[in-house]
């Protein structure tokens, strides 16, 4: 079975040491009994998962480092 579900996260956004909260859409993946979460704005693709929480906080985390970054 695979399915995909829409989703909305706030990530900090620590740039010019100012730290606001940025919303992002993840699309999070269930393939095969595992789970990715993958984000266009910033682009970030996590590797599969064993949970839905584990591939969101790694997406979130690669996220802020994306706009860290930018």
């Amino acid at each position: 079975m695979e399915f995909r579900i829409d989703m909305k996260l706030e990530v900090e956004d620590e740039t010019d040491e100012l730290a606001t909260r940025v919303p992002i859409t993840v699309q999070v993946l269930y393939r095969g009994g595992r789970w990715q979460a993958q984000c266009l704005e910033p682009l970030v693709s996590t590797e599969l998962c064993e949970t839905m929480e584990e591939a969101l906080v790694q997406a979130a985390k690669d996220a802020a480092k994306e706009l860290a970054s930018a």
